[in-house]
C-alpha cells in the first residue's frame, strides 16, 4: 500500500475529514488531497511524527510502502496456485488488521503480547494436531470382511 493510500485508511478508520486531519497536522486541505492521491510527501521528519501521532501509527509504517499483498507475490513466485490464492488472500486481510491493531499505540503492549502469544499457541495446537493425524494409521473398516475371512463367512452360511 502506497503512503497516500495509507493516509486515506486511516484518516477514514479514525473518523476524520480532510479538514480535521489538516488543522491537526497544521497543513492546508489541499496538502492532505495531494498526500492521499500520491501528489506528495511530508518535507520534514517533524511532520511525518505529528501525522503518524494523529493516525495512530509508527512513522515507519507511513514511510515503507513495500508492505504489498504477500500473496500475490507468492503467486507470482510460483509458491502459491489459484486454490491456495483465496486462503492466502484471507490471511492478508488477518495479517493486515493485525498490522493495525500492533500500530494503534492506544492498544496496551501487554494486550498486543498476549495477542501474539495467543496465535503462536494456535499455530502450535494446529501443527501437532496435523502432525498426529498424518502419523495415525488408518483403520480398516471392521463392517466389511477381510479378504482371508470371506471364504470363512461363505462356508459358515453367512
Amino acid at each position: 500500500m502506497k503512503f497516500g493510500e495509507k493516509v486515506r485508511a486511516l484518516r477514514i478508520e479514525h473518523h476524520m475529514s480532510q479538514t480535521q486531519l489538516a488543522e491537526e497536522i497544521g497543513v492546508s486541505i489541499r496538502t492532505i488531497g495531494s498526500y492521499e492521491h500520491g501528489y506528495s510527501y511530508p518535507k520534514n521528519r517533524i511532520l511525518y511524527d505529528v501525522l503518524a501521532r494523529t493516525l495512530h501509527c509508527e512513522v515507519s509504517y507511513l514511510k515503507n510502502e513495500d508492505d504489498d499483498e504477500i500473496s500475490m507475490d507468492l503467486k507470482t513466485a510460483g509458491v502459491l496456485d489459484d486454490a491456495d490464492l483465496e486462503v492466502a488472500e484471507e490471511a492478508n486481510e488477518l495479517l493486515y488488521k493485525t498490522a493495525q491493531m500492533f500500530r494503534n499505540k492506544e492498544v496496551p503492549m501487554k494486550v498486543k503480547d498476549k495477542f501474539t502469544l495467543g496465535v503462536l499457541q494456535l499455530l502450535c495446537d494446529t501443527k501437532e494436531k496435523q502432525e498426529a493425524e498424518e502419523q495415525t494409521p488408518v483403520q480398516p473398516d471392521d463392517s466389511a470382511p477381510e479378504e482371508g475371512n470371506k471364504e470363512e463367512h461363505e462356508s459358515n452360511g453367512m
